[in-house]
């Protein structure tokens, strides 16, 4: 089944996504937003972006976003741009899935981010992935007085170089 939202179906901060392979994808307090991870294409770091109509269909039932790292430190980042209204002493969970062309390791950030739109606090590292769909994700409490916003960052191989490619689709972004 693929992830999607209907703006007529969100009613009191619960959003209905429905993925099959995900039994988290039902649940309050999910903000639609980061389900289109599309509209990163143009923001990030030593990659490329684009939609890749060539590797079928994504356990989240949509076209995947193609990451080709070009250089060190690829990543697609949000973490400047707000997600969702937050605050200190909520509880967040971001997941993501996502397979790269070798065996590698990317990373997953949850990011608290203050009233002037900067990052003032964060939880990520590294989770090893294979040339197969997994679905990751992070959970982190925000213990910043100053994050009103959550964000998030998805990276590929942290030792970069060229010929990687990583593939991303359903993100989701939890309270």
């Amino acid at each position: 089944m693929a992830i999607a939202y209907n703006t007529s179906a969100i009613t009191n901060d619960l959003v209905l996504s429905l993925d099959a392979k995900n039994p988290k994808s039902y649940s309050p307090n999910v903000h639609p937003k980061p389900l289109d991870i599309y509209g990163w294409w143009s923001s990030g770091n030593a990659a490329t972006f684009s939609r890749d109509y060539t590797t079928g269909v994504s356990p989240a039932g949509g076209v995947p976003l193609l990451m080709a790292v070009t250089g060190n430190d690829p990543y697609i980042s949000s973490y400047n741009s707000p997600i969702a209204p937050a605050v200190s002493g909520q509880t967040w969970t971001v997941s993501v899935w996502v397979k790269a062309s070798v065996a590698t390791t990317v990373e997953l950030y949850i990011f608290g981010i203050n009233s002037a739109n900067t990052y003032v606090e964060a939880n990520g590292g590294g989770v090893n992935i294979t040339t197969t769909w997994t679905r990751i994700s992070r959970t982190y409490t925000l213990a910043n007085i100053n994050s009103v916003y959550i964000g998030t960052r998805l990276d590929g191989p942290g030792t970069g170089g060229t010929g990687v490619n990583v593939w991303w689709d359903g993100l989701q972004v939890e309270k």
